[in-house]
């Protein structure tokens, strides 16, 4: 963004020449008509077309190239390609997942199964200057037949809220569901949006869950609620502060980077 203002400033700057250049030459053939410089004013001329056209359109093309591969080298130094795409992938970010809570529950409802009920919320922030679409997505494997209790937006922005729960306006599709697409202003009109969801399903009662990310997320804090006779462990990294039934990531999640939350039933 600073590079791109500095070349606002700066385009500008070689505008005002063009015009100035455009002016001297019409003055210069009307109180000056000789020879030399009758020259110098089509000089002048020829100048202020060519800025108004070439120039322009070139400054554009390079401004353009230039923002999308200076990413590549902000390190001081040429990456791998595979890594230059990734922060330049990173750096076309516009929507970001911000402080991601999950709650898990887990009970007994027989000797080799357990009831897992879930409950989430994260805000989501846009860091570009117009409105972005997002839309509330939740997938599941094939097999695991959650039962989908809600999806909401809480937010300050009336046009977005909703609460959509079985019977009242809740899709689900592909054993998983998906809420109404919402349009994010910008962050620094100082809009909140905090998607929400639950939901249950049933499970052995040893299981690994994964929680995966579909979108870039910053900050997730897991906590566990579970009976004495289950033993539940989440993924542990070195961004990770572990409290008892509590895990804070301090960290930033990739797309398809995930956390495995895993429990088995203890030995009596």
């Amino acid at each position: 963004m600073q590079l791109r203002r500095k070349f606002e400033q700066l385009t500008e700057r070689v505008n005002l020449v063009i015009v100035s250049s455009f002016l001297a030459g019409v003055a210069l053939l009307h109180w000056f008509p000789s020879e030399p410089w009758h020259s110098f004013a089509e000089a002048l001329l020829i100048a202020s077309i060519l800025g108004v056209t070439v120039d322009v359109y070139m400054k554009r093309r390079i401004l353009r190239e230039v923002t999308t591969d200076v990413s590549k080298f902000l390190l001081g130094y040429s990456l791998p390609q595979e890594i230059q795409s990734q922060i330049s992938h990173l750096m076309q970010t516009s929507l970001l997942r911000r402080d991601f809570d999950l709650r898990y529950e887990i009970t007994r409802c027989g000797e080799d199964r357990c009831i897992l009920k879930v409950e989430g919320s994260f805000l989501v922030e846009n860091f570009t200057n117009e409105p972005r679409t997002y839309t509330q997505t939740l997938a599941f494997e094939a097999g695991e037949n959650p039962t989908i209790l809600e999806l909401r937006v809480d937010s300050d922005d009336e046009k977005v809220r909703y609460c959509l729960r079985e019977g009242t306006g809740l899709t689900v599709i592909n054993n998983g569901a998906v809420g109404p697409k919402c349009s994010i202003k910008p962050k620094a009109m100082g809009k909140t949006y905090r998607f929400g969801y639950r939901y249950s399903a049933e499970f052995p009662s040893s299981y690994p869950d994964i929680l995966s990310f579909a979108a870039i997320t910053s900050g997730v804090v897991i906590r566990i609620i579970h009976p004495p006779d289950i033993e539940v462990v989440a993924d542990l990294d070195e961004a990770c502060q572990h409290l008892e039934g509590r895990y804070e990531y301090r960290r930033v999640f990739l797309p398809s980077q995930h956390i495995r939350i895993r429990w088995k039933a203890k030995l009596m």
